[in-house]
Formats: C-alpha cells, sequence, structure tokens
C-alpha cells in the first residue's frame, strides 16, 4: 500500500498539467456558473423594470392625448378630430400587446451584444451547469424582446410628439401642453438611458470572467464571427489579429485602379459619383435605424432636472466621518465615529441624518485606555457652493456619559445640543468614493457643559 501511495505521488509530481488542467476546469465552470447566475439576475429585473416603464409611460401617453383631444376640439374640431384618434389607435395597439409584441430592428446595444455573445460561447463549450445556462439564455432573449418593445415605445412617442408640435405649434395657445408633452418624452428617454447605464455596470464577478474571455483568442474568433457588431459590418474571422501593412493599398493604388476600371471619361466618373451617392443613402439609412435617438432635434427647450428619473436608492449617498476631541479635567481625548446617509434632493444639495459613537482612548499616549464615552444624533445640509466647496450645517444632540451596557442608552436625557455650520471640501477619491474635509463652527459650543471647543474638523468619506 506504501508503494502504491509512493508511486501515485511521483505520477502526480512529474505530471502537474493534468493536475492543473483539471483544478482550472473546476474553476472555470465554477465562475461561468456564477457569470450566468449573476447576468440572468440583472437581466430579468432589467427586463422587468423597462417593461413596467414602458406600461406606465404608454398609459400617460394616451391620456396626455385625449386630454388635449378634448382641449383643442374646443378651439377646432376637425383639427383634433384629424390628428388625435390616429395617434390614439396607435398607442392603444401597441399598450395592449406589450407583452406579445413583435421584435423590431433596435438601436445597437454594445453591452447586450457582449453578453449574447458568452453566453452563447459558454454554452458552445459546455463550459457551465446546463439549467443555469438555459435560464440565463432565456433572461437575455427576454431582456432582447424588452429592449425591442421600448424602442418601439420611444419612437411611437417620439413620432406623435414631433406630429402634434408640428400641428399645435402655429396656434400659439397650447403652449404649456406642449411643453409638459416634451417633458415627458425627454424623461422617459432619460429613465431608459439610466436603466442601460446600470445594466453595463458590470459586476466583480461578471467583469472578472469578461477579462478572461477577452484573452483567450477563440473568443475572439466567436465574438468576430458571431457578434452582431461583425454581422453588421461582415467583419473578417482574423479581425483582431495584427497583420504587417505591406499588402495594404495605397491611396495612388487605388486612384490607379479606379482610373483603369472606370476611365477618365465624364461618363465613367458620374457613374462611380452615382455609385457613391447609393452607397451613401444606404450608409443612411442604417444610421437611422441603428444610431441611437440623441440627434439635435431632440434637444429640449427646458432645462432638464437629473435626478427627475432617480429612484429613491439611486439618489442615497452612505458615507462616514471621524472627529477628535482634546482630553481635558472630566473626559479623556474621545474620536468621534459617525455613520451618515445623505439624500440627494438637488443637483447642488444632500440632506440627511446620522449616528456617531464616542469612543474613549484615554489620557495621552502614556495612558491610553478604550471606553464608551457616549453617542450622538446629526442631521446635516449639504450645499454646493463652487467647484468642490459645499456650505455644511446642522443640528446635533450629543450625550457625553460614560456606560457600560447597551440598556443604560435608554435614557434619553442629557443631550446636549450643537448648531454647526461651515464649509466642506470634497475630492474624488474613486470611481464611487469622495474624501471630505470638513471644518464647522458650533454656536452652542459655550452652553454646553463642560464647555467644548467651538471649532470641530471631520475628516471622512461618501460612496456613490
Amino acid at each position: 500500500m506504501k508503494q502504491f501511495h509512493f508511486i501515485w505521488l511521483l505520477c502526480m509530481a512529474f505530471t502537474p498539467g493534468a493536475y492543473a488542467q483539471h483544478s482550472h476546469d473546476s474553476l472555470a465552470r465554477h465562475q461561468t456558473n456564477n457569470y450566468l447566475k449573476v447576468t440572468a439576475k440583472k437581466s430579468a429585473l432589467a427586463g422587468k423594470k423597462l417593461m413596467q416603464g414602458n406600461t406606465k409611460t404608454l398609459d400617460a401617453y394616451i391620456l396626455k392625448l385625449q386630454h388635449l383631444h378634448k382641449k383643442v376640439a374646443l378651439v377646432d374640431r376637425q383639427i383634433a378630430d384629424q390628428l388625435f384618434p390616429g395617434l390614439m389607435a396607435k398607442a392603444t395597439a401597441l399598450r395592449n400587446q406589450l407583452q406579445s409584441a413583435a421584435q423590431a430592428p433596435a438601436a445597437y446595444f454594445g453591452y447586450l451584444d457582449t453578453l449574447q455573445g458568452s453566453i452563447k460561447y459558454i454554452g458552445q463549450q459546455a463550459a457551465a451547469d446546463q439549467n443555469i445556462y438555459l435560464r440565463s439564455k432565456k433572461a437575455v432573449e427576454s431582456l432582447q424582446n424588452s429592449l425591442s418593445v421600448t424602442e418601439q415605445t420611444s419612437n411611437l412617442i417620439a413620432d406623435g410628439k414631433r406630429e402634434i408640435m408640428a400641428v399645435l405649434a402655429p396656434l400659439q395657445s397650447f403652449s404649456a401642453e406642449l411643453g409638459g408633452l416634451e417633458k415627458e418624452v425627454y424623461y422617459y428617454k432619460q429613465q431608459i438611458a439610466d436603466y442601460k447605464a446600470l445594466l453595463t455596470d458590470p459586476k466583480k464577478r461578471e467583469e472578472k470572467l469578461l477579462a478572461i474571455l477577452r484573452n483567450r483568442p477563440e473568443f475572439q474568433n466567436f465574438m468576430a464571427q458571431n457578434s452582431l457588431f461583425a454581422s453588421l459590418f461582415n467583419l473578417p474571422a482574423n479581425y483582431n489579429a495584427a497583420r504587417s501593412l505591406e499588402d495594404l493599398q495605397t491611396r495612388t493604388q487605388v486612384e490607379n485602379v479606379l482610373q483603369r476600371r472606370i476611365g477618365s471619361e465624364a461618363a465613367g466618373r458620374q457613374i462611380a459619383s452615382q455609385q457613391m451617392d447609393a452607397a451613401r443613402s444606404r450608409f443612411d439609412n442604417f444610421k437611422s435605424k441603428y444610431a441611437s435617438n440623441g440627434n439635435v432635434d431632440e434637444v429640449p427647450s427646458f432645462k432638464p432636472n437629473p435626478l427627475k428619473t432617480k429612484r429613491f436608492l439611486n439618489r442615497l449617498e452612505p458615507g462616514g466621518n471621524i472627529q477628535f476631541q482634546r482630553a481635558n479635567y472630566y473626559f479623556p481625548t474621545v474620536v468621534d465615529i459617525d455613520a451618515q446617509v445623505g439624500y440627494k434632493f438637488h443637483k447642488s444639495g444632500v440632506v440627511g441624518v446620522g449616528l456617531a459613537y464616542k469612543l474613549g482612548l484615554g489620557q495621552g499616549w502614556a495612558h491610553i485606555a478604550f471606553s464608551h464615552q457616549g453617542f450622538g444624533i446629526r442631521s446635516f445640509l449639504d450645499w454646493k457652493l463652487r467647484g468642490s466647496i459645499y456650505i455644511n450645517g446642522g443640528l446635533e444632540g450629543n450625550k457625553p456619559a460614560g456606560f457600560h451596557r447597551i440598556r443604560e442608552l435608554k435614557n434619553w436625557n442629557g443631550y446636549q445640543m450643537s448648531a454647526m455650520i461651515g464649509l466642506c471640501h470634497k475630492v474624488k477619491a474613486g470611481a464611487k468614493k469622495t474624501a471630505t474635509t470638513t471644518l464647522l463652527y458650533d454656536f452652542l459650543a459655550a452652553r454646553q457643559l463642560p464647555g467644548s471647543q467651538p471649532f470641530k474638523i471631520r475628516f471622512g468619506y461618501t460612496f456613490k
């Protein structure tokens, strides 16, 4: 038995590739399973939100058309009956078949193309559990359908808006209604853009596997042959391969070839010019089919509110800070550790609340001792003044009393109030992290027992 065990160890020592390959395969399957789970969950959630947004927007659009129909009919019955019944019929038809609407060509969405390609590649390589793969594939197909329906809804409402504005703008008596319709269309498109931005924000597990896949030549070749981008432009299989420029034609060579084929006569050049015009027309048609809706004529005539389409959770800004207070005759050195959450109610303003824990550090380096020194409740308001400078203020209630058990905090008596105002400097410290330095003045510092320093400085971070 010992001899067999020794021989097995020798085999494993001299064949590390087999063991490493087995470990790599199992790790790859674990990664792909996690990737498919993340993408399936994300795709299902995004598709659900898109369909809910389409339903809500179409309902509001139909009600708006009915309201405008009645109002315009009071001024000109003929214009109202010619314009609105057709628009309402189209909107109602799409609203009634949202779940079963046929897919239509939509704007190219790079993330969805990569998502579909990676899932198809994983399926062909059998690198994940079959049930997980099928669920992810179904969720992505459903997302694709939701994006197609969203594109149809957006185009229908945008076309309706243009028709209505073209007819009613000369009347000059429906400016308020036209302004409201323009805002609804704009914010609906902004909401779609926000959903897509959330969808394209990769999770760590998703980003890790995509990085592994992109480094594989076989995956690059697979995407070059099977992605929507490759099919649109008919890219060759070796599109991403590094190639020498020695075989490429120079401009002079191209001009010589053209001259040999079409000649130098005016008729030949005219035919070539017509062919170029036809190609340009086809390209313009392609752009209208696949380009985004951010055209120049879609620039709003009002000042948009960037927070209008943000959900409540997306407006929250969690964070924290610390503040040190020197020791005195009554209390040791104290550090206030604050956890807070703010709500962005305006593009320049944040309001929020926080809880602070007071940790005692002792009476100097020679007498370091940790102790509970109380807690505090805070409220704050940040308002942007200029650049990275904000005005900061708020009310705070602090209970600077030591305690040994949590139940001792049930006594709400003994709070000392602070009224703070000052300046805050914010600097980006990462993609979703901002460093803050705040200098505050406490107007009620002299009323506290024992008295505290009126000026306070806090260092912290917010995460968003």
